[in-house]
């Protein structure tokens, strides 16, 4: 679709930080996912990929994410529990090289592709699960950390 000026804009300033904080790089895949702009509450947007012609696609990755019911009742009992939210947490997640372009989306100027794990993969979630139990599970099994996705709750 179309893109007002200022769509353009947002998307410029998403592609050049992404770039600078090394996420994406230019592509000449064979692959591309249309790129949109989404409204946030707050006024300003949010620029996303639109993988679900790709999602189709994939096998999809069944590492289990923990029932949100079943952390909070960890949390039964607990006076004190500190929260923190993991900023941009699939992007800590590099691709596998092979993946790579099939990640690439284009723009009105030119095409690019993730180095690191996008929003919008079907297996970004269980990926990204899974990384973060294992950097954490010593914690996570003494019972001193709950993670659900990038949500951290430190009992």
């Amino acid at each position: 679709r179309r893109l007002s000026p200022k769509e353009k804009v947002v998307i410029e300033n998403q592609v050049a930080e992404w770039i600078e904080e090394g996420i994406i790089r230019p592509s000449c895949s064979d692959y591309a996912s249309p790129i949109v702009i989404v409204p946030k509450k707050d006024g300003t947007f949010r620029v996303c990929i639109d993988y679900r012609r790709l999602n189709s696609k994939i096998i999809k990755d069944r590492y289990p994410l923990p029932l949100i019911e079943d952390q909070l009742d960890k949390l039964q009992g607990a006076k004190i529990f500190t929260t923190l939210d993991l900023k941009n947490g699939f992007f800590h997640v590099a691709m596998d090289e092979e993946s790579i372009k099939y990640t690439s989306f284009i723009t009105p100027d030119a095409q690019y592709e993730f180095l690191k794990t996008p929003f919008g993969l079907c297996n970004a979630p269980p990926v990204f699960q899974r990384f973060i139990n294992y950097v954490f599970r010593d914690i996570i099994r003494k019972g001193y950390l709950l993670v659900y996705m990038d949500d951290l709750v430190i009992i």
